[in-house]
């Protein structure tokens, strides 16, 4: 079996949460693990990974084995959205897909992505060196109207359900409500479920290497057909939440400047305006962009990265 559904990104905009809540549903089934990384070629920190070559179908179909026939089917891979490879490897493989995309004010999802790579200890630069060279893992995944391009050339517009993380965090039960109905299941669960999910605060990690380490061996051990069901009953027994606990401390202090903040929005600016121009959308966060349009120089071009 395969999925019916995608919630394909963006990356710090409210994925797992909604994911965990969409789990808690007792007409939608969605794997244990979130974010298979099966169609997107690359993983967070741009490295080749390329999982849709090297398992092929049969492993990615496996992960919806317990799904009941007739009910919704879904999955959250939040790197789909900016991947090149994934839309077209999307189109070939799941053509009725539909999607569900979740858009953040990209200032602040390029800082909250920031302060955990940094946490994780998967960059070292300071953010003015990031902004200055466009980094592609963490400023070019705010450039939603280009990532969107690509999918809209290859899917109807209908497909995608739209929203904005602002307006879910502030707004919950209205946003579920109306993904229900997108999916075509009764609200009440999903209502239920939404404020007892925690949802992905910043944090910090006493050795971003065991962090690193315990990642890399929980998907071992899930990606492997004979520890498969051991995975899952540590899982199920709270062993990796255990770890993360014992690792986690309180998010450092980091404090964006007032010129990053301005150099992210002159980045950002064009992009979003293209949002409205182009795809029809109406953010909650689009005016301060035009704002600062108004009132700063051209920026210079920006590298349109995935």
């Amino acid at each position: 079996m395969r999925p019916d559904f995608l919630i394909i990104g963006a990356e710090k905009a409210g994925t797992t949460w909604l994911h965990d809540v969409l789990r808690a549903h007792p007409d939608l089934f969605l794997p244990d693990t979130k974010e298979l990384h099966f169609f997107n070629r690359f993983d967070s920190n741009g490295r080749e990974i390329d999982t849709y070559a090297r398992r092929g179908l049969g492993w990615y179909e496996r992960h919806f084995e317990a799904a009941e026939r007739g009910k919704p089917a879904g999955e959250a891979t939040p790197l789909y959205l900016c991947d090149p490879a994934a839309p077209r490897r999307i189109r070939r493989t799941l053509p009725e897909a539909r999607f569900i995309v979740l858009l953040r004010d990209p200032v602040s999802r390029t800082w909250s992505h920031y302060r955990m790579a940094r946490a994780k200890g998967h960059i070292t630069e300071d953010l003015a060196t990031l902004i200055d060279r466009r980094d592609a893992r963490i400023v070019g995944r705010g450039l939603y109207a280009a990532q969107l391009d690509r999918w809209f050339a290859l899917f109807p517009r209908e497909r995608f359900l739209i929203l904005f993380f602002e307006q879910v965090m502030a707004e919950p039960q209205a946003a579920l409500t109306r993904i229900a109905a997108w999916l075509e299941v009764d609200p009440a669960p999903l209502l239920e479920a939404g404020p007892e999910v925690r949802r992905n605060a910043a944090t910090g990690y006493r050795s971003a290497a065991v962090y690193n380490a315990s990642v890399v061996g929980a998907r071992a051990l899930r990606h492997f057909p004979p520890t498969r069901s051991l995975a899952r009953r540590m899982k199920a027994a709270g062993l990796y939440d255990l770890l993360k606990r014992a690792n986690r401390v309180e998010a450092p202090m980091l404090s964006m400047t007032q010129a990053e903040r301005m150099a992210l929005v002159a980045c950002f600016r064009d992009d979003v305006a293209r949002l409205s121009t182009a795809h029809g959308l109406d953010p909650p966060w689009s005016g301060r962009f035009a704002l600062a349009a108004s009132q700063s120089p051209e920026p210079e071009p920006v590298l349109h990265v995935p």
